[in-house]
């Protein structure tokens, strides 16, 4: 796959209100790099991402 070819499609209106005015405030102060961090306090219902930040969760060898 060539990932020059990838385009992010922007959000919608109403879904740029909320990243806006709700999310962005979530994530001031927060770790840029944390992505589970990110994800934690913007969307506690819902886990994609596994933390590196956190020893024993890594279990990919890396550590």
């Amino acid at each position: 796959m060539n990932i020059r070819s990838i385009k992010a499609t922007p959000p919608t209106s109403p879904a740029a209100v909320i990243i806006d005015d709700v999310l962005s405030q979530r994530l001031v102060g927060r770790d840029a790099i944390d992505i589970a961090g990110a994800e934690h306090v913007c969307l506690p219902f819902w886990t994609g991402v596994q933390s590196i930040n956190d020893r024993p969760l890594a279990s990919d060898g890396y550590f």
